[in-house]
């Protein structure tokens, strides 16, 4: 059953040049069993959200990388929800802001999840979803959770292991995050003639930052130094794309640019070369989906294309498909224009099978395993697996967002020490250094070992033959 909600005052207005935002209120149900069989798929778990009204919904849906991958829940009137991903459980549960406050995608790290309501940043811990910055009032000595920023954002925010990056209008303002109660402001950058509206991207090094008229900026984390520009011929209206990896000492770093221009370009961070420009044949509005060793990326009025991620070939083209959900070594699972379910399959891209899944208004897309995740702005969470994988399947390796180690300082290389042979002639100062010296201790010890007390109180010499010969050689 479907319900749309408008304000009463469209009712009685007359033409807008601008479409409001309207709200489809379904309320799915879980699929059959019998129709999860011809998928291949099992129902891995499922939960409802408590949801403040029908003005409530989904705000946002994240996956997060880690030890065990979690599902982060927004809602718009300020709740935040973190999941177990694979078996559903709830962590825990929070609050940020005022209910009508608007906000944007959550950034994270290990340790902690940031969250902007209108101009005030939240900071929650990964493991309790308690509050760490918070301000107290001056006059009331109320504490008041969150902090104000210095700018309004407007987009979602992105973090490391020290840093949080925000984006706001023309300007990224970067925080440095040291476990207190309230961050600092450590660099910003303005650009008057551009506008930031996607969220940046973090890698090991360097944070990478899309603009509204087809640019891509790259900064050095820790200080304000644009490290590359890249241009491309169209607007940039998705999310980047971006992957990772480090092996001991070998790093990558790259980025995926979904442009108007009707290419994708892919971009090394590091170096600043272009990997590879693959021509979709379309505008590329949806953000594309990469693992460790494929790029889904759906063009407008073409479908969904498989490529290959270290050099952009094509593997196939998907003509039904328009969006990306996930994908297994035998499956790619994704969406048609109307929201319907589709299976493909993964070395042609046939469609294979598909399921009615309109009523589930917010698909969650996963690159980092296999499983399917979709939600409802009534609360209704549902999560899929392929059969014959009971484990998650781990497709995107991500590590730690923190800078590589510095290398060990070079050891100072020893002298061997000379070895003496048996045998070998002394000095023979040292020699009579070494026996007056040993004559001396055995003076202090010799009241048991001496008949003469006259030999006491002689010299050393008169008292050792031996050192009355070494000296006379001497």
């Amino acid at each position: 059953m479907w319900r749309l909600t408008l304000p009463l005052s469209l009712l009685f207005a007359g033409p807008m040049f601008a479409q409001p935002n309207v709200t489809i209120l379904t309320h799915p149900k879980l699929p059959a069993i019998d129709s999860l069989l011809k998928l291949n798929l099992d129902l891995a778990w499922s939960t409802r959200l408590p949801m403040d009204g029908a003005l409530d919904g989904i705000l946002n849906a994240q996956m997060l990388p880690g030890p065990e991958v979690q599902l982060l829940i927004q809602t718009r009137r300020g709740r935040i929800f973190l999941f177990n991903a694979q078996n559903g459980d709830l962590v825990w549960k929070a609050s940020a802001g005022m209910p009508e406050w608007n906000g944007y995608a959550a950034a994270y790290n290990s340790h902690s999840i940031y969250v902007t309501r209108r101009d005030y940043l939240y900071c929650l811990s990964r493991a309790t979803g308690v509050h760490r910055f918070a301000t107290v009032d001056e006059v009331t000595k109320i504490r008041n959770l969150g902090v104000p920023l210095s700018v309004t954002p407007s987009a979602g925010i992105a973090a490391d292991e020290n840093f949080i990056f925000v984006p706001a209008n023309n300007t990224l303002a970067t925080y440095l995050d040291e476990k207190q109660a309230s961050p600092e402001l450590r660099w910003s950058f303005y650009d008057p003639g551009t506008h930031f509206s996607q969220a940046p991207v973090v890698t090991y090094r360097q944070v990478c930052l899309s603009t509204d008229d087809g640019r891509v900026l790259s900064f050095a984390k820790s200080e304000r130094f644009l490290r590359e520009e890249y241009s491309t011929k169209g607007a940039i209206s998705a999310p980047l794309g971006v992957h990772f990896l480090r092996k001991g000492a070998v790093e990558s770093e790259s980025t995926y640019i979904p442009s108007h221009d009707l290419l994708l370009h892919a971009l090394n961070l590091r170096t600043g070369e272009v990997l590879w420009q693959f021509r979709a044949g379309g505008a590329v509005k949806v953000a594309p989906l990469v693992t460790d060793h494929d790029v889904l990326v759906a063009a407008n009025g073409k479908g969904l294309y498989r490529l290959n991620r270290a050099n952009g070939d094509e593997y196939w083209l998907s003509p039904e498909a328009h969006r990306p959900l996930a994908l297994n070594n035998q499956y790619v699972y994704a969406l048609d224009r109307l929201g319907n379910f589709l299976v493909l399959d993964g070395l042609k891209g046939a469609v294979m099978a598909r399921l009615d899944t309109r009523d589930w208004q917010v698909p969650i897309a996963n690159e980092l395993t296999d499983r399917l995740y979709f939600a409802n702005h009534d609360g209704r969470l549902m999560c899929l697996n392929y059969r014959r994988e009971k484990t998650p399947l781990l497709l995107k390796t991500m590590g730690e967002l923190k800078p590589p180690p510095p290398p060990p300082p070079p050891e100072e290389k020893k002298e061997p020490e000379e070895k003496k042979e048996v045998g070998a002639l002394v000095p023979a100062d040292q020699a009579v250094r070494f026996a007056s010296s040993s004559c001396q201790r055995a003076y202090s010890f010799s009241t048991a070992c001496w008949a003469s007390s006259s030999a006491l109180h002689a010299s050393p010499r008169a008292a050792c033959p031996a050192v009355e010969e070494l000296s006379t050689r001497a």
